[in-house]
Order: C-alpha cells, then sequence, then structure tokens
C-alpha cells in the first residue's frame, strides 16, 4: 500500500531537533520528502545526522540548509534558494512554521532587568516575522488543487498569560491571528492551521525558569499521564539524569510531553477491545494526513464571513438523527446476543456498533460544519461538504462490510490492523477491528438492525445537502 505522502515535499523549519525533528520524522515516514532549516553552525551536525537517517530509513530526499531566520529577509531568501537548488519545479506541499525562541522576561524584571525594544525585537521578527515572510514566499509554489497544507506552531502561551511570557505570548497570538487571515487569502491553493502545544519536552523547555515550571504546576497535575511511576518509568527513557532530576525535584514529578508521543502509539481503550484485535477510529486514506478542513483552529472555527445577499437557509441536521445507536435490537433475538463474549464482557455486535459509532458522530459533526458553512455560503462551503462526503464514505464502507456478505474487499497489511478497501481498490480503505469475512450471519443481522437506519439518515441528510450546495 502506498505512503499518503508519497512523492509530496514539505519545509520544516528548525527542524534540527524537538518538534520540528519529530514533524520531520512524522513526515518521512508518510513518504515526504523534506528541506530542513537549521539556524547555528552547533544544529549541522545533529540536523545532517536526522536528514541521512530520513532517506536512509524511508528512501526519501532530504536536505538540510542554514539560514538563520533572525534575519528573515536574507533567511528567506536561503531556504527558497535552496528548494531551487534541489527541488527544482517542484510544488511545495507542506510548509511547517516551527522555529521559534522564547525567553521569558517579567515586567521590570528584578533579574534580566526591564523589557526592552531589543528584546521586543528578536521575539517578533523569528517568531512572526519570519514565518510571514517564509509563507508567502512559498505561497506562489503551493499546489494549485487545494491540497495544500501549511501548519504554524502556536502555543498555549497565546491564550493563558503566563507570567514572564508577554512578548513570547504575544507573539504566538500574532501568529494565530495571521494563521486565520492565511486561511482565506490561501484557501483556493492549502488549508492553514494552526496548533497550540502544551509543555514539551526539549532544550527550549528545560532552559526556562523555576518560576514558570511552578505556575503551570496546576495545568500539569491535571494532566493524565503525566505523573512518574516509580524509579523504573519507561517514559524516562532518553531524559539525562539531570532532567530527570529536574521533573522530580521542581516539577512535581509531573513530566512535559514527549516529541515521540503521536496518537499512533497511544493505548487503546481497553473497554472496546478483542485481545488481538486494536481498535482504531476507521479512516479514508486521505492523501495527506494533515487536517483537511480549512480552518479548524484551537477548539473553535473562525466567525463565518456574512454574505451581503439573502440566501434561503439550509435546513440545519435534525437533531433526532444525531443520538447513539441503540444497545440493543430494534426487535429482541432469543437467546445470547450473537458473537462470542470478549474479555470486555461484550459481544462481539457491541463491539462493533461501538466502531460504527465513532463512524457516525464524525459524520454528523463534519455534516454540522458543512450545513453551517453552505448555509452562510462561506469560501470553506464546498471543501466542507467534500469532508462530510468523505466521513459518510467511510462509514459506509465499514457499515457494508460488516453487514453484507456479497461485498467484494480486498486486504493489505497495515502493521497488524485489519486494512480494507473495495474490491480492485476503488472504494474507500477503512481499518476495521474484525474481519468481516469471519462474522457470523446473526451478529451481522444484529448490527444491521441497530445501525442501518442510523446510516440510511445520515447519508440521505448529506446527498440532501450536496444537492443543495
Amino acid at each position: 500500500m502506498s505512503r499518503s505522502l508519497e512523492g509530496k515535499f514539505g519545509i520544516v523549519t528548525g527542524g534540527s531537533r524537538g518538534i520540528g525533528a519529530a514533524i520531520a520524522k512524522n513526515l518521512a515516514s508518510k513518504g515526504c520528502s523534506l528541506l530542513l532549516n537549521f539556524t547555528s553552525e552547533s544544529s549541522r551536525a545533529p540536523t545532517e545526522s536526522l536528514c541521512n537517517q530520513l532517506t536512509t530509513t524511508h528512501s526519501i530526499r532530504c536536505v538540510s540548509v542554514q539560514a538563520d531566520l533572525s534575519t528573515p529577509e536574507d533567511g528567506v531568501a536561503k531556504i527558497m534558494a535552496a528548494v531551487s537548488t534541489h527541488f527544482p519545479n517542484t510544488p511545495i506541499d507542506i510548509l511547517i512554521n516551527n522555529a521559534g525562541v522564547s525567553a521569558d522576561r517579567t515586567l521590570n524584571d528584578p533579574e534580566a532587568g526591564p523589557i526592552d525594544a531589543p528584546y521586543f525585537n528578536w521575539h517578533y521578527t523569528i517568531n512572526v516575522l519570519a514565518p510571514l515572510l517564509l509563507t508567502q514566499a512559498v505561497a506562489p509554489l503551493l499546489p494549485t488543487n487545494r491540497s495544500g497544507r501549511i501548519v504554524n506552531i502556536s502555543s498555549v502561551s497565546s491564550s493563558l498569560g503566563f507570567i514572564g511570557q508577554s512578548v513570547y505570548g504575544g507573539t504566538k497570538a500574532a501568529l494565530e491571528a495571521m494563521t486565520r487571515t492565511w486561511a482565506r487569502e490561501l484557501a483556493d491553493r492549502a488549508t492553514v492551521n494552526a496548533i497550540n502545544p502544551g509543555p514539551v519536552t526539549g532544550d527550549m523547555y528545560f532552559k526556562t525558569s523555576e518560576g514558570f515550571w511552578n505556575h503551570i504546576q496546576g495545568y500539569q497535575d491535571n494532566t493524565p499521564l503525566s505523573k512518574l511511576v516509580g524509579e523504573d518509568d519507561p517514559s524516562l527513557e532518553g531524559l539525562t539524569e539531570s532532567q530527570i532530576g529536574i521533573i522530580r525535584e521542581k516539577m512535581g514529578g509531573r513530566r512535559p510531553a514527549f516529541t515521540e508521543e503521536n496518537f499512533q502509539k497511544m493505548p487503546p481503550r481497553p473497554s472496546t477491545l478483542l485481545p488481538t484485535h486494536p481498535l482504531r477510529r476507521a479512516h479514508l486514506a486521505f492523501r495527506t494526513r494533515i487536517p483537511q478542513s480549512p480552518l479548524h483552529f484551537h477548539h473553535a472555527s473562525i466567525p463565518a464571513i456574512q454574505p451581503s445577499w439573502n440566501l434561503t437557509p439550509i435546513p440545519r441536521l435534525n437533531s433526532s438523527i444525531i443520538r447513539p445507536f441503540s444497545s440493543t435490537p430494534a426487535v429482541p433475538l432469543p437467546g445470547p446476543s450473537p458473537g462470542q463474549s470478549t474479555t470486555s464482557g461484550k459481544s462481539q455486535a457491541d463491539l462493533i456498533v461501538e466502531e460504527l459509532q465513532e463512524l457516525y458522530e464524525s459524520t454528523t459533526d463534519e455534516l454540522e460544519i458543512a450545513t453551517e458553512s453552505t448555509s452562510d455560503d462561506t469560501i470553506y462551503a464546498a471543501s466542507d461538504r467534500a469532508s462530510a462526503r468523505d466521513a459518510l464514505d467511510s462509514l459506509v464502507a465499514a457499515y457494508e462490510l460488516y453487514t453484507n456478505t456479497n461485498t467484494n474487499i480486498s486486504t493489505s497489511s497495515n502493521g497488524g490492523d485489519g486494512a480494507i478497501e473495495g474490491g480492485e481498490g476503488r472504494g474507500p480503505l477503512v481499518e476495521l477491528a474484525f474481519d468481516p469475512v469471519g462474522i457470523e450471519a446473526e451478529v451481522r443481522e444484529e448490527v444491521r438492525r441497530r445501525v442501518g437506519q442510523r446510516v440510511r439518515e445520515v447519508k440521505s441528510a448529506v446527498e440532501g445537502l450536496e444537492a443543495k450546495g
């Protein structure tokens, strides 16, 4: 099976370590060739080593370029010159604006002194002006089919008001403001998103002050899985003795996140598992796994642009459609629930229904977004309808595979999960918790009774919205 970013090309600034290096590894593993930017001579060796590793491991092209973004005009020119030299006539499919700097200082700081213009300009030049100029330079080279992806690495500091981060927090808020604007300006070429990492292990985090760690301790105390467990906690691997000591003595025994952690490595929910079948949310094999919607920003989308003309509003999805699948069959079946009972005490039918419920909720979420943007006639309406269709196709494909014995399917290996696609590769690719070929007839019938009506309802709603759009 081809990789999701096979043949794509991306730029990652600040790609020598930390979040930038982790992003580079993730993109390369999906087949994306890369240009990694680094600043200082001390970062040359680790960046070149990372490039060599990615090239060898993932059979992609990786080039490193030294460009100091504290002089952004010159730095951006060097990055674009490297693109022209090493990737001539190649669209820039992905841009990750990751490079940034931070040095805490309070107003009239008793140790560092008052905030002054050089301190202010250093932050804003690297964290705001540099990504602006680089995005502007990349814009003409983005794909013309809206498949481009720009991701700006912001921070929770943009909105939480951490002591000592008047300037740094301000730069991240500015980056988020530009994200909203670029999402509209570049809508015909790419999606633009910002993400807000919390505390992440790395040089920058461990160089912050003890006062900062104390200030965020409440957040860390309420972060699941951050607490160290015993002396042999496996999460300590990769940390130095000094860093472990800092976590235990000055961070309340609560560690920051690791860049290696991502959703693919998170343990599945044990309540919905068969012993040998990890349950993962099914998905379409998108051309890229970077978020599909034009702008899903933090926890809320941006306000829609109000048109200057009157439109007949499209009715919102009937709330009666958005409800969980029945936990029992519509018509009680004699005897025990079909399918073997699992270690969770749930039948196979129960687990399949739970899996389809997740896909159903994803579809109704996308449908609600698409209904609103279509009603308001925003520039994102067509893209939102396409996202709703993608989610629906994934739901319908999984439902058909689980309930129809005549479905023509083929399987491909994907790290032990069942990746299923329609015959001859025409249908959407989905990952299922169970092999549909081995499901008993009475299990199929129970799933059909409990799920079929909801699938038909949401399918009708999506098709109706497409017709009106």
